[in-house]
């Protein structure tokens, strides 16, 4: 498995110096002497054309995406793939969209059918452009033979609800990986998910000032050194600074590392410097 981050920045981030956080999950099974390689999306921003393409990628490439929740920089992107993969002759299979039930009703009622609903004549629904699977809560999901479990996180709060928002656990070449999702930093619910995992990649804000949705740097720089050990940091911005400046501040305090834009994680290489970690 490849993990690669399209980008590793937050909703505001210039393009000219990253992409918004989305990441893509490379599998490749074998089945009956052949290998199949599929590729399934970790949201879909509004970046998301550009960042595609920065890897030699487009939207025949995507054959599944899982949706954590409904901002801009991680759905913005949905209507781009639905629209091209719609009108594509050469794509055969609509790419499956996995979500929360509560996700998929707010994205298409509140954010998508405005723009998508009416087509060639007709009126349409999700389903005109997606495989759509709804996944319920406390269930799992697979792709290619790996089990996905979303999480639920806090992240936005208004005074009737808490907006749905996913992160993702899974396990892969027996490495285990969470993956935060945007959420606010709550130690005790988050860190039963640090403990379960051998490679965390973490929601972090680099801003000076309180920040109320997203885990900010000055409150993780706290935590035990067990889990800023294995714990790179992602949906940042700059500030001012330049990506090696802000990467040796956070190694320093003893982080893992800061996800760049097009970084790639290999699951074979990972289980390697793993058990090199145990062995020592």
């Amino acid at each position: 498995m490849k993990i690669t981050f399209l980008g590793s920045g937050s909703a505001f981030v210039k393009i000219s110096e990253n992409y918004q956080s989305n990441i893509l999950i490379t599998v490749s099974e074998e089945q009956e002497s052949e290998t199949t390689t599929k590729n399934l999306l970790i949201d879909a921003g509004s970046h998301i054309n550009e960042s595609l393409d920065s890897i030699g990628l487009d939207e025949s490439d995507i054959h599944a995406i899982f949706l954590t929740h409904n901002h801009s920089d991680h759905n913005g992107g949905l209507e781009y793939i639905g629209f091209k993969t719609f009108f594509t002759p050469d794509i055969k299979d609509k790419p499956v969209l996995f979500a929360d039930t509560k996700v998929l009703t707010t994205l298409w009622d509140d954010v998508l059918q405005g723009n998508m609903r009416s087509i060639n004549g007709q009126q349409v629904n999700l389903s005109a452009y997606y495989n759509v699977k709804s996944v319920k809560p406390k269930t799992s999901f697979q792709f290619l033979g790996t089990v996905f479990t979303p999480v639920r996180m806090t992240h936005v709060v208004d005074h009737i609800d808490e907006v749905p928002s996913y992160g993702l656990k899974w396990e892969h070449n027996d490495v285990k990986f969470f993956f935060s999702g945007d959420t606010q930093f709550d130690f005790w619910r988050l860190m039963p998910f640090w403990e379960y995992a051998d490679v965390i990649f973490q929601d972090c804000e680099f801003l000076e000032y309180e920040n109320s949705v997203h885990a900010q740097f000055h409150q993780l720089r706290d935590i035990p050194e067990q889990y800023r050990s294995k714990m790179w940091l992602y949906h940042y911005m700059l500030y001012g600074k330049t990506f090696e400046e802000l990467e040796t501040e956070v190694k320093s305090a003893g982080f893992a590392g800061l996800v760049k834009r097009g970084e790639e994680f290999d699951t074979n290489q990972l289980k390697g410097v793993i058990n090199e970690s145990i062995n020592q």
